[in-house]
């Protein structure tokens, strides 16, 4: 009686990436690994063929949360990609802590590998400021920028629209630290300067003049924030289907919302948390900050009833993705204080004031020295 030919290498993988459709990682993972271990001995299987074994091994893995079985599977640039990869992609999900622990030991990595000038190390640097950002550390927010910068000047010509960038990522790191007049003069500045080199209608514009939108909302100029906001939108490279777009459509809805006009403002929330939930996820912070809004929104036009479900759900995600403790649960709480006080919930009003009157003060007053 003949015996059944033993699986191949492409037999596994099939295998695997069937198994991976069905949600059955913990199977998908047996099987890649050993399509990979065939593969690796294989005469029919090339480099590529190899590396496909091991790359859906490392996804499988990631699928779990299993990072570090994944992360000893590649080695070199592959390892270092990855950790670039894996911290933006926990950013984006709202991790924030994971997201800057990645970075972190990916960063590490590539300093012993290439030393402390290798430009590759700006974007490692930058990204590490956004997820400091989204912590409220913004202290370190701002030494990560300037040393993105610092990169920056040594590779990259004057005129590069790279400068823009991480120049409005540093003031608005100064500005979400109270320290708007620094902020708004860098804002200003990097304006100028993008504008005598670019023109007023290059999109490299958008971060600079969503910064002085929101500096122009702090500064209790709704006019002139909106206009700005406005503009950053017009100017956007993909329309409604840039990255950027939710969160500045968020903010001229808060900007409406302070000038009166409730019905607008509500339009653009919706159309904000309806593009935030598909991009990045119904619990995500930049989607519950949305819905936060919202509901002060209903609050602004004395919906109460209609704001308490929305405070809720965003309070919520916030403090289940930031913690107890992050400045962004601010708003949420201020507005919970507002709808309990309204329905005679004094002890939860009291509460819910204090707490959003302490992290509201973190955004108003530096927790670190920040560097000039």
């Amino acid at each position: 009686m003949k015996r059944s030919p033993k699986p191949t290498w492409r037999g596994r993988l099939a295998r695997a990436r069937e198994l991976e459709r069905q949600g059955r990682f913990a199977a998908a993972i047996d099987a890649a690994r050993e399509a990979a271990r065939v593969a690796r001995r294989a005469s029919d299987a090339g480099p590529d063929d190899r590396a496909a074994c091991v790359d859906l091994t490392v996804r499988l893995l990631l699928e779990l949360g299993r990072v570090r079985p994944a992360e000893s599977l590649l080695s070199g640039e592959r390892r270092r990609v990855l950790l670039l990869g894996l911290g933006d992609s926990l950013r984006e999900q709202g991790k924030y802590a994971e997201s800057a622990a990645t970075l972190e030991r990916g960063l590490r990595i590539f300093q012993r590998v290439h030393g402390r000038n290798a430009e590759i190390l700006r974007v490692w640097w930058n990204q590490l400021g956004v997820v400091h950002g989204g912590l409220g550390e913004h202290g370190k927010a701002a030494k990560c920028y300037q040393e993105s910068l610092r990169l920056a000047r040594k590779h990259l010509e004057p005129s590069d629209p790279e400068f823009t960038r991480l120049l409005a990522n540093l003031a608005q790191a100064y500005a979400d630290a109270g320290r708007p007049d620094r902020a708004r003069k860098m804002f200003e500045e990097c304006l100028a300067n993008h504008e005598r080199a670019f023109g007023p209608e290059d999109p490299g514009l958008v971060p600079v003049l969503h910064g002085l939108a929101c500096q122009a909302t702090e500064e209790g100029d709704p006019e002139e924030a909106a206009d700005l906001y406005r503009r950053a939108l017009a100017l956007l490279r993909r329309g409604p289907n840039d990255p950027d777009y939710p969160r500045i459509v968020r903010n001229l809805g808060a900007t409406y919302t302070a000038m009166g006009r409730f019905d607008e403002a509500d339009r653009l929330y919706d159309d904000a948390q309806r593009r935030a939930e598909k991009a990045l996820g119904p619990n995500h912070p930049d989607t519950a900050q949305t819905i936060a809004l919202r509901g002060m929104n209903r609050i602004a036009r004395g919906d109460f009833p209609g704001a308490e479900p929305l405070l809720r759900r965003a309070a919520r995600a916030l403090e289940r993705r930031l913690g107890p403790d992050h400045p962004d649960l601010a708003v949420a709480l201020g507005g919970m204080a507002l709808v309990h006080a309204f329905f005679g919930r004094r002890e939860d009003a009291a509460e819910a004031g204090r707490r959003a009157q302490q992290l509201g003060a973190l955004l108003l007053e530096p927790r670190v020295q920040l560097p000039e």
